[in-house]
């Protein structure tokens, strides 16, 4: 019979040919490059995405109430919309340039809206990430503020050019195309035109809006993930509450990027053309416009976060699901190799 010692050594042959192998130096230094290369679940969604997310975002808004907007800047602009209603005014403006009409300025724009929802969106959701409670993950409502001034503040490089091209066609008509739009506003200088009125209404709408938006959905969701639905309707009531006290601002801004009616003095400077808006048409002039402006940012704000919060689900789906399958293919290869 064999030797005892020839028994032992046979079953750790054995052993060792069913044992899985050894875990190397070069093996962890693998994995952990992996793991380091692959997004996880529970990590903070990328910058980029949350880039891609905006814009995304605020394309499919902006082309939905655009419409709407063309009606806000031109009952803004004009001395005389003040006796019209809007919906006169609407129907007074497609008798003279047609459906088409309502469509001035899209083009820019979209193009302006890209960046510019991209980067109010993302900034404020990386803001919020930044500011938050370290321990408990949760965003205190001075943080909610600061993050949605921050927002606003860093919006204006892509807002004001687009709010100036925009309002320029909007107030022209459809005649002119996008490169007479940017030699009329006076080449890349005078796109710029009006930053600091657009400074003076992006930063309180935005602290508004974000704060309210969030708390929203908050109150939605009791505490959980809140659903689109529940993005949509609070993004919907907060854009509306913000647009309403965003109104006087955004007045004195479309003045001042407006082209100088012939015949009238330029309006120039933020401060002094809401003095001077209130002391020639009165303070109700001020607030022309909001009900417009309301309908207009409530809904687009609505798709807008919606849309945001439905990409960035979309990209934690994925995530997921890649993780998942990395981690079946490495259960399939242990077993490949204890066997």
């Amino acid at each position: 019979p064999p030797a005892p010692s020839s028994l032992l050594q046979s079953a750790g042959a054995a052993s060792a040919r069913l044992s899985p192998r050894p875990a190397t130096a070069s093996d962890s230094t693998r994995k952990a490059s992996t793991a380091a290369a692959a997004p996880h679940a529970d990590a903070p969604t990328p910058f980029a995405i949350k880039l891609v997310s905006g814009a995304i975002a605020g394309v499919l808004g902006t082309s939905v109430i655009y419409p709407l907007d063309f009606l806000k800047t031109r009952l803004q602009n004009h001395k005389a919309a003040s006796s019209l209603s809007p919906l006169a005014f609407l129907r007074a403006t497609i008798a003279q340039s047609g459906v088409r009409g309502l469509y001035a300025g899209l083009m820019p724009n979209l193009l302006g809206v890209v960046p510019e929802k991209a980067i109010k969106l993302s900034a404020n959701a990386y803001l919020r990430n930044v500011l938050a409670d370290p321990s408990t993950a949760a965003v205190s409502l001075p943080a909610e503020m600061a993050a949605g001034a921050g927002a606003g503040l860093m919006q204006v490089v892509a807002t004001a050019p687009m709010e100036r091209l925009k309002i320029r066609a909007q107030v022209v008509g459809p005649s002119e195309g996008l490169a007479d739009l940017v030699r009329g506003a006076g080449g890349l200088r005078g796109m710029y035109r009006g930053t600091a009125a657009t400074l003076c209404r992006d930063i309180p709408f935005s602290i508004v809006f974000f704060t309210l938006a969030a708390k929203g959905k908050e109150a939605l969701a009791g505490g959980g993930k809140a659903s689109a639905a529940q993005s949509m309707y609070a993004g919907l009531g907060a854009g509306m509450v913000a647009a309403v006290v965003s109104t006087p601002m955004d007045v004195a801004k479309t003045r001042i990027q407006a082209p100088p009616v012939a015949g009238q003095e330029p309006y120039v400077r933020f401060l002094r053309t809401v003095m001077r808006v209130a002391r020639e048409e009165g303070v109700g002039a001020l607030f022309k416009g909001a009900a417009p402006r309301a309908a207009i940012i409530g809904p687009l704000f609505g798709i807008a976060i919606m849309s945001y919060d439905l990409c960035e689900k979309m990209y934690r789906a994925m995530v997921e699901r890649r993780e998942e399958a990395a981690s079946v293919g490495a259960e399939a290869r242990v077993m490949a190799r204890s066997q």
